[in-house]
C-alpha cells in the first residue's frame, strides 16, 4: 500500500499464490504445483483525486479524497500485453454532492460498462443499487429500508439464474431475496414452502448470542407464521386495546415500505417494479410451529478483529473456515455444508449482491479497501481521508459502527474535554462532567502533521517518531494537548523516566564526593589512632559523613533505575549496595571502634555510616568477584 500526505490510497499491489510447504513456519517455494490466484492477484492504481468539480450554493470544491479512476492490473506471471490488454480493466467512479459513490463503470479495451449505479437518501444511507444498469432484460436491483434510527431493517434483492448451452441462452429467471433485521438478535427471511401440504408463507431465521459486542453463537430455524398477527394471543393478553386500530397501523406501515420499493423502479431505476404480497392476515394460534429438521445451531470463533475464522456445529466439528486479507477479502473459505454465513470480516454482513459490508453507518468496499461514503465523524481526522477504512491500519483497528476507529481488544477509556478540546486518559469508564468519553485508538489530535495513537492504560504513541508516553506524559501542540493522568506515584516516575539522565549524573556527583569524603576519613582514623589524646573516632565520622554522601547517590541511583523500570541496572546497583554492606562488616573490625570522649551526636552517625561502605568500594568488589 502506498498513501499520499492527506493518507490517500495511491497504489494496492497484491499477490495472492497457493502452493505447499515442507513443514509449519517454512516457505513457500515454487514448484508445478504453485499458482496464482487471479481474482486476489491484482495491482490497483489509484488515480484523479480532486478533479471533481462540485457547485453548492455557490460555492466550489473538488473533492480531495475522492479516486475517480482505479486501474486494475492482475499481478503474477504473464501479465500484461500493454494498455490495450483485456486483462487490464479501468474503472470510473461517480459521486454526489455528500462525498457518495454513485456510480462504477468499467473500461476493457474500447468498450465501457456500467457496474452499479447507488441511490442515495437525504441522510446519506444507501436506498439501492441497480447491479446491471446496462442489461435490458433482467434488471437486479438491492434495495435497503431503515428504521427511524438509522439501522437497517430490511434487504431486498432478486437472485438471478441465467442458463446457457452451447453458448446459447436457455433460460432466465429471478427470484426475490428479503432479509428482515426486527431487532439485532434476529434476521428472518421469508420463503415459500408449504406446511402440512397447504401452500404458507414460511420463515428461515437465525437467532444471534452475544457475549458482550462479539456474536458468539447462531441458531438457525425455519418456522410459519413467524411475524404474522398472533390474534388469539392477543385478544387473551390485552383485550382492552383496539385491535383493528392496530391492524389498521401495521397495514399504512405495510403499503409504505410497498410504496417506498415501487417508487425506486419506477422513479429511479425505470423498471417494471416486482409484484409485491405483502398483506395484514390475522390468524388464530398461540404458537409458531417449527420444523425440527431444518433447526441447528452454530458457534462462532473469531480472531483478535472479530472476524469470524471458524464455525464449529452442536457437534464440534469445524463446519466453515475462513481466512481473509488486510483489507477484509477473502483469503480461504471452506464447507462442510451448505451452511454459509454471511458474517465474516470485523463479524460484519457481507451483502453477497453488491461485495460490500454492512457495518451501520456506512458500507465498506473490501477490494478498495475504502468506505462507500464520508465518515460522519470526518471532523475528528483532519488530516486523513474521509474514505479511509480504520485509518488504513486494518490488522490492530476495527470500525465496530463505520464511524470511528477502535482498539481491535479493548476500549481505550479516553475522554474528549468539551471545553478545551484536549484529549485526556483517566484511570477509570465512568462518566465525568465536561468530558465525552471518546473510545478511538488512532486520531490526529494535534494539528501540524502530528499523529498519536492512543492505547489502553494511559500509554500513547507518537506515530511519526514512534516516541511513546505514558501515564503522567503531556504533550501540546498549537493550543490542543494530549494528557495521561496517573496518580501521585505514576506521574512521578514517568517525571523520573523523563529526567533519569540527570538523575543519574547527580547520583554519580554524589558517589564521587562520598568517596573523597571517606577517604579523607579513613585516613585521619589511621592517623589519630597512633596520636595520644586524639584517637580514631574524630576520622571514624568524618568517613561516616563521606559514607552516607556516597550511599545517598548509590540510593539515588537505585531509585532512578527502579523508577524507570529500568531492571537490569537496578539489579546490578542493588548488588553493589549490598556487597558494601558485607565489606564494611570487615573495616567495622578492623578499624578500632570510638573512644569514650565522643560526643552523643558523633556516636549516632558513627553507627549509622559504618553499616555500608562506599558505592565506588563495592562496585570495585562486585565487579572483581564477577571477574572470578
Amino acid at each position: 500500500m502506498n498513501y499520499d500526505d492527506q493518507h490517500n490510497i495511491l497504489n494496492k499491489n497484491q499477490l495472492h499464490r497457493q502452493g505447499t510447504v515442507d513443514n509449519l513456519g517454512s516457505s513457500m517455494q515454487d514448484t508445478e504445483d504453485t499458482e496464482t490466484r487471479h481474482k486476489t492477484s491484482y495491482e490497483l492504481e489509484y488515480k484523479d483525486y480532486g478533479t471533481g468539480s462540485e457547485v453548492v450554493a455557490g460555492y466550489g470544491y473538488n473533492q480531495p479524497h475522492s479516486p475517480r479512476k482505479i486501474v486494475e492490473t492482475p499481478t503474477g506471471p504473464d501479465c500484461c500485453n500493454g494498455t490495450e490488454d483485456p486483462r487490464i480493466k479501468e474503472k470510473s467512479l461517480d459521486y454526489d454532492y455528500n462525498g457518495n459513490r454513485t456510480a462504477v463503470r468499467e473500461q476493457v479495451g474500447q468498450k465501457q460498462n456500467t457496474l452499479q449505479k447507488l441511490l442515495w437518501d437525504e441522510e446519506n444511507r444507501l436506498m439501492a443499487v441497480d447491479l446491471d444498469p446496462d442489461n435490458d432484460d433482467l434488471h437486479p436491483v438491492a434495495a435497503y429500508t431503515y428504521e427511524a434510527g438509522g439501522e437497517r431493517i430490511v434487504k431486498y434483492n432478486v437472485d438471478r439464474l441465467d442458463v446457457s448451452s452451447n453458448a446459447n441462452d436457455v433460460s432466465k429467471g429471478q427470484h426475490d431475496n428479503i432479509a428482515i433485521y426486527p431487532s439485532g438478535l434476529l434476521t428472518a427471511r421469508p420463503k415459500d414452502k408449504k406446511f402440512r401440504g397447504t401452500p404458507i408463507n414460511t420463515v428461515s431465521y437465525t437467532k444471534h448470542y452475544y457475549a458482550g459486542g462479539q456474536r458468539v453463537q447462531s441458531k438457525i430455524g425455519t418456522t410459519s407464521l413467524l411475524g404474522m398477527w398472533q390474534g388469539t394471543w392477543f385478544n387473551n393478553e390485552f383485550p382492552e386495546l383496539d385491535r383493528q386500530l392496530l391492524l389498521d397501523n401495521i397495514e399504512d406501515k405495510l403499503t409504505s415500505a410497498d410504496s417506498h420499493l415501487v417508487n425506486l423502479y419506477n422513479d429511479f431505476f425505470e423498471l417494471t417494479p416486482p409484484t409485491l404480497d405483502s398483506q395484514t392476515q390475522p390468524f388464530k394460534g398461540q404458537h409458531f410451529p417449527h420444523d425440527p429438521d431444518l433447526y441447528a445451531a452454530f458457534w462462532f470463533h473469531p480472531d483478535h478483529l472479530g472476524s469470524s475464522n471458524y464455525i464449529t456445529n452442536l457437534a464440534g466439528n469445524v463446519s466453515q473456515h475462513m481466512e481473509y486479507l488486510p483489507f477484509g477479502e477473502t483469503l480461504v473459505e471452506e464447507h462442510l455444508n451448505s451452511n454459509n454465513s454471511p458474517y465474516k470480516f470485523n463479524g460484519k454482513e457481507l451483502d453477497e449482491e453488491t461485495g460490500n459490508y454492512y457495518y451501520g453507518a456506512r458500507y465498506y468496499d473490501p477490494k478498495f479497501s475504502m468506505w462507500l461514503s464520508v465518515d460522519p465523524m470526518a471532523e475528528k481526522y483532519p488530516s486523513y481521508s474521509p474514505y479511509a477504512y480504520t485509518l488504513n491500519n486494518p490488522i490492530n483497528l476495527t470500525d465496530p459502527t463505520g464511524m470511528s476507529a477502535e482498539n481491535a481488544q479493548s476500549p481505550t477509556d479516553w475522554y474528549w474535554n468539551l471545553k478545551t478540546d484536549d484529549y485526556e486518559w483517566f484511570n477509570g469508564s465512568e462518566e465525568r462532567e465536561g468530558y465525552e468519553r471518546n473510545e478511538i485508538t488512532v486520531s490526529n489530535v494535534l494539528s501540524g502533521g502530528k499523529n498519536f495513537q492512543l492505547q489502553e492504560g494511559g500509554r500513547f504513541v507518537d506515530l511519526d517518531s514512534g516516541e511513546g508516553y505514558g501515564k503522567g506524559d503531556e504533550v501540546s501542540l498549537n493550543g490542543i494537548s494530549i494528557k495521561s493522568h496517573g496518580n501521585w506515584f505514576e506521574e512521578s516516575q514517568t517525571w523520573v523516566r523523563h529526567n533519569k539522565g540527570s538523575l543519574l549524573d547527580a547520583s554519580q556527583k554524589l558517589q564521587d564526593s562520598g568517596d573523597l569524603v571517606t577517604g579523607i576519613g579513613l585516613g585521619a582514623a589511621g592517623v589519630g589512632s597512633f596520636v595520644a589524646g586524639i584517637g580514631a573516632a574524630p576520622g571514624l565520622v568524618i568517613a561516616g559523613i563521606g559514607n552516607g554522601v556516597g550511599l545517598s547517590g548509590s540510593f539515588l541511583e537505585l531509585g532512578t533505575e527502579l523508577m524507570s523500570t529500568d531492571w537490569n541496572n537496578a539489579s546490578e546497583t542493588g548488588g553493589f549496595i549490598l556487597g558494601g554492606i558485607g565489606i564494611n562488616l570487615l573495616v567495622d573490625r578492623a578499624i578500632p571502634g570510638p573512644t569514650p570522649n565522643i560526643s552523643r551526636e558523633s556516636t549516632d552517625i558513627l553507627k549509622m555510616s559504618l553499616k555500608t561502605v562506599p558505592a565506588r568500594t563495592a562496585e570495585r568488589a562486585y565487579r572483581t568477584s564477577n571477574d572470578n
